[in-house]
């Protein structure tokens, strides 16, 4: 082979080989290459711009636009036979009561209406003593009717104002019954035989010898004295059997007043927990607000009947005692009367009692039929049935409803008057509690009907609980700030707002997932300075709201409306994570 031929070969291997390593320098990577080329891109900055705006806070709850001092008036029997009849009507829907008024008329017999705290619980009789007397007292005085002293003692003065109230009214005040009158023509006649007796005893001069007509007269005390033990027994027997009578209803009716606000309760339990009891679907504002109603109308009903189940125990405590007592005194009359008639047959011997002693005797028996006259008489006259009066803790009122009309005959209410003002009831969580005071400002907001009313928190509970809240729920009544509520809110179920806090102005604002904590333990934020290039400054905090937080930058650091900061970091490759998903 020639040179040139091998020169020639040999440049054609050359050319072979570095086509080959060209390709293999292709096709073969080195391990750097490798994780360079698979590496996840960049994680892109995932910003929002720092806000100007006004930041405030908001305690939100529920309430009803209700009238005050509610209440519901019913009506007891006027009569012996429990007759509860409605003769007459008085009073209609929107009237205002005043005290004094009459506001119905039962079988005959009115009804008035006195301001004072302390709820009718027995009628009130001459001597009879006690606040409800002073209270009674006081209510005659400002209708300028003199009781006389207000010292709470039931005077000839009391039943003289008490006579001019109902002549005042058109009626006539409640008289003396038939067995009083009877009781006491039967003490005056009691009276007349002692003295009779007195006189025979000091007519006859040192050798006494009664007359025939002295022992008429002995034995007819004596059978006198036993009539009226007779009737004193009969009579406690009755109010004694009568009393506990009461005494049973008002127990049963106490039962049942508490098994209606129980179910009342149960009821509204369950709409407030999102089943209606009637419906089994969720409960509206309004049908929410009627349980509501019925519920604090069996609390009225518990409270009331709790009320008179206690006036029935004082009464049949009070009649127990006082019927024995007069069954005690009868007794003593009839022993006395027995001895009298005793000495008159048998006169003493001998060494036995003289007429001086007999006289004496004589003159003590007069002192004693005397007294219980005197007593009687004046425990005797005109009343004041309980039937007939209704005491308020606040006048005037206003007729809101009229359950019962002339000519029927109630079981229950007759009416419901209210005060003349208005407030909203609601509750707290324990966590809002410690935000709030007494003084605060709210805003009752119902949209269907396009009416904000301005509040003010009157009363805050600073313990929770109580009625049908929970141990975590705390107490709160608000009332209306201007004196004139619209007619269309009434009875209304709305949000309350109560604003707790807000900053003043517009101030610098940022999510919260745009806040982290530095190696210090200071607040910060990640600052995009330029494209993808960000800086850490540090910040105070203040208020937050609706998922911002005021924000004011420390230590010369620059921060203004516009900013972006970082609230996290988007990785397009799928194995990275962002701490928020908004896009700035």
């Amino acid at each position: 082979m020639g040179r040139r031929a091998v020169l020639g070969l040999v440049t054609v291997i050359a050319l072979v080989s570095a086509g080959v390593g060209w390709v293999a320098g292709q096709r073969i990577q080195s391990p750097a290459q490798v994780a360079a080329e698979t590496a996840a891109p960049e994680p892109s900055l995932i910003t929002v711009p720092v806000e100007s705006t006004e930041l405030s806070v908001d305690v939100i709850v529920r309430g009803t636009l209700e009238f005050s001092d509610t209440e519901s008036i019913e009506v007891q029997p006027t009569t012996v036979d429990g007759t509860t009849i409605i003769t007459r009507d008085l009073v209609e829907v929107g009237d205002e009561l005043s005290e004094g008024d009459v506001i119905i008329e039962v079988a005959g017999r009115p009804v008035f209406v006195l301001g004072g705290d302390l709820p009718e619980y027995r009628s009130l009789t001459p001597t009879a003593d006690g606040p409800d007397v002073t209270q009674l007292e006081e209510a005659l005085l400002r209708l300028g009717l003199d009781p006389g002293p207000v010292d709470g003692v039931y005077t000839s003065a009391t039943e003289t104002a008490i006579e001019g109230l109902y002549q005042r009214a058109g009626y006539s005040a409640a008289k003396p019954s038939p067995d009083e009158l009877a009781q006491l023509e039967s003490l005056r006649d009691a009276v007349t035989e002692a003295r009779r007796s007195l006189a025979d005893l000091q007519g006859g001069g040192d050798g006494f010898s009664p007359s025939r007509s002295s022992i008429i007269r002995a034995e007819e005390a004596l059978r006198q004295a036993r009539a009226i033990a007779t009737d004193a027994k009969s009579t406690q027997t009755r109010l004694n059997s009568d009393a506990k009578k009461s005494l049973d209803e008002a127990d049963a009716t106490a039962g049942s007043a508490q098994a209606a606000l129980a179910l009342a309760k149960k009821r509204l339990n369950s709409a407030r927990d999102g089943t209606h009891p009637d419906t089994s679907v969720a409960a509206t504002a309004a049908e929410v607000a009627e349980l509501l109603a019925v519920r604090d109308a069996a609390r009225v009903g518990w409270d009331e009947a709790v009320i008179a189940q206690d006036a029935a125990a004082l009464v049949a405590y009070v009649t127990a005692i006082d019927q024995a007592e007069f069954v005690r005194l009868a007794g003593v009359e009839v022993r006395i009367a027995e001895i009298d008639l005793a000495d008159l047959i048998n006169p003493p011997t001998e060494g036995g009692d003289s007429t001086a002693e007999l006289i004496s005797r004589a003159r003590e028996s007069v002192t004693d039929a005397e007294t219980a006259l005197a007593e009687a008489d004046e425990a005797i006259g005109t009343s004041f049935p309980a039937a007939e009066f209704r005491f308020l803790p606040t006048l005037p009122r206003t007729v809101q409803r009229v359950f019962a009309e002339r000519g029927e005959s109630p079981t229950g209410p007759v009416m419901e008057v209210s005060g003349a003002g208005v407030s909203i009831t609601s509750s707290l969580s324990a966590t809002d509690r410690p935000l709030l005071s007494v003084g605060d400002t709210a805003i009752f907001d119902i949209e269907d009907l396009g009416i904000a009313i301005p509040l003010e928190i009157t009363f805050l509970a600073d313990d929770p609980g109580g009625g049908d809240l929970g141990d975590d729920r705390y107490r709160m009544r608000l009332n209306p700030i201007d004196d004139v509520v619209p007619e269309d809110a009434y009875g209304q179920n709305s949000r309350v707002t109560i604003p707790v806090g807000s900053t003043g102005g517009e101030v610098l604002a940022v999510p919260l997932a745009a806040l982290s904590a530095g190696a210090d333990g200071t607040s910060r934020l990640e600052v995009e300075t330029v494209t993808g290039v960000t800086e850490f400054i540090k910040v105070t905090t203040g208020l937050k709201a609706l998922g911002l937080i005021e924000v004011t930058p420390i230590e010369g650091a620059d921060l203004a409306e516009g900013d972006r900061v970082v609230v996290g970091r988007d990785n397009p490759g799928g194995t990275g994570s962002s701490d928020s998903d908004q896009d700035g």
